[in-house]
């Protein structure tokens, strides 16, 4: 095991290596029939724990994602229409409690938001991000 490792404070098992992202996988998410195509990546309860990202928007009581849940990024939340520009007039809405539909899981329903963080390669800028 993984945390018999001297030293190894914690570990996560995802679907793929946040290494750059090659060939990452990409899918279609809508929101009220709205398409945004957003990175997509499947882990254990330790993801948080492993990478870090901090947590901007998270009931306070909550372990983890479980079931039809996801966290998303600033950057989904701003795509899928929940933040909206600097300066705009209109209140800022949150994702919380909201479902949206990921292309090849469903129905999910967002349970976190984590502030923008560099998942993929660095030629690229920060992209939408969904973990389920």
């Amino acid at each position: 095991m993984f945390t018999a490792l001297p030293g190894l404070i914690d570990a996560t098992a995802c679907h793929q290596p946040l290494d750059g992202w090659a060939n990452a996988e990409r899918q279609t998410v809508y929101r009220e029939s709205r398409p945004e195509e957003s990175y997509y990546i499947a882990c254990d309860e330790h993801f948080l724990d492993t990478f870090g990202p901090e947590l901007i928007e998270w009931p306070t009581l909550r372990q983890g994602v479980e079931g039809t849940e996801c966290i998303i990024n600033e950057r989904a939340a701003d795509r899928l229409g929940f933040y909206l520009p600097a300066g705009s007039s209109l209140p800022r809405v949150s994702p919380l409690g909201s479902r949206i539909s990921v292309e090849w899981s469903g129905m999910r329903e967002v349970v976190g938001v984590v502030r923008n963080f560099q998942h993929g390669t660095l030629r690229r800028g920060i992209e939408p991000l969904i973990v389920v």
